[in-house]
């Protein structure tokens, strides 16, 4: 790690690169450079984007583990506050449309002519956002790599009726 993080120095400028936000920054970048087929750096080889990407994934392993860790220390109790807080905004909100949608399907009143009429409600967010959800939704990062979507990456929520009741499918 040291190596990489000393050669990216070398050739980004940045000076003393520590695996931190800035490292992130230069990663995403040139991450969303190859997918506007933009020209790349040369030293932007497989070899270093393959360390990159290990270290950048390392890295939100790691900040996901401290938050669990920290909760299970009962610091900041261990109800999943913390995760909740990194995903469980864009999460609540997402529940709450699929709520009030399958509130309003049988229900006529004036509250719910917007929810009866919506078939899409879409929105938009970054990568380390779609990682926190992913991660608040308890996704097993074994089954997918939670911590790096790719560029581009959707979730999308599929609001059901099996036997009367709501169902949700999750969708990647």
């Amino acid at each position: 790690m040291a190596d990489l993080l000393a050669y990216l120095s070398n050739v980004t400028g940045y000076q003393n690169l520590q695996p931190n936000d800035s490292f992130g920054f230069i990663f995403d970048a040139l991450i969303v450079e190859r997918f506007h087929n933009l020209k790349l750096p040369e030293w932007f080889t497989k070899e270093i984007e393959e360390q990159m990407k290990a270290l950048y994934t390392e890295i939100r392993k790691y900040r996901v583990k401290l938050i669990k860790d920290l909760e299970m220390q009962n610091i900041f109790g261990s109800s999943g506050r913390l995760i909740r807080l990194r995903g469980g905004a864009i999460l609540n909100g997402i529940i709450d449309k699929l709520r009030k949608k399958w509130e309003c399907l049988n229900n006529d009143s004036s509250k719910c002519i917007w929810y009866k009429r919506i078939k899409f409600y879409g929105l938009s967010a970054h990568d380390v956002t779609i990682s926190a959800l992913l991660v608040a939704l308890g996704i097993n990062s074994q089954n997918m790599d939670i911590y790096f979507p790719q560029y581009g990456a959707t979730l999308s929520f599929e609001l059901y009726r099996l036997n009367n009741q709501p169902y949700v499918k999750v969708c990647h």
